[in-house]
């Protein structure tokens, strides 16, 4: 998740406040943030600089730093909680473990070929056993006629030397090692 988003256009309520704070910088925050509330440092996508008469003149100086939220990646809204846990792990704005935490603790879609069928189905991709699992019905392929619902923590003891590879083909696709989950579930102070 690297692309960074535009700029936001300069509207006149924009310039009014920059009128007010002459020979400073006029900051663009992502939109995940409250401009007059605490904005950490990578919130901040870039500014422009305001001159002595309060106008915004110049070009729009980028934040190198800058993390883009879900909303300013244009991200489709979350139907649970681990599709919001795991927009802000894969742009930066939770740490892995939390997406982990929230992992074990879902129930997941697999593929199923009938209602009764209870066979985990394991994919190779380059050369590697991978689990493909959705985080909700709006996100499993179209072709599928029927899935089976599994809890993150059911799933993780046949993850041994496979992959986990959740909503492959969506905006946000993620693949974790399943040993890493099979161990988070082990820890005694894990998630």
């Amino acid at each position: 998740m690297s692309a960074k988003p535009e700029p936001p256009p300069l509207t006149p309520a924009m310039r009014a406040r920059a009128r007010a704070q002459p020979n400073t910088w006029f900051y663009a925050v992502d939109p995940a943030f409250d401009p007059d509330g605490e904005v950490p440092p990578w919130a901040i996508m870039g500014a422009w600089q305001v001159d002595d008469g309060g106008e915004i003149g110049g070009d729009f100086v980028d934040n190198p730093d800058y993390r883009p939220s879900p909303q300013a990646l244009g991200l489709p809204e979350p139907t649970n909680e681990l599709e919001r846990v795991l927009q802000l792990a894969a742009t930066g704005h939770a740490p892995d473990v939390e997406l982990l935490g929230a992992l074990l603790d879902t129930e997941l879609l697999l593929f199923a070929r009938d209602e009764a069928d209870r066979e985990i189905f394991v994919t190779i991709d380059s050369g590697r056993p991978v689990v493909q699992v959705f985080s909700s019905p709006a996100r499993t392929p179209k072709s599928w006629t029927h899935w089976q619902r599994v809890v993150g923590r059911d799933l993780a003891p046949v993850l041994a030397g496979r992959d986990l590879r959740i909503n492959p083909g969506s905006p946000v696709a993620v693949t974790i090692d399943g040993d890493t989950i099979r161990q988070a579930l082990t820890e005694p102070d894990g998630p």
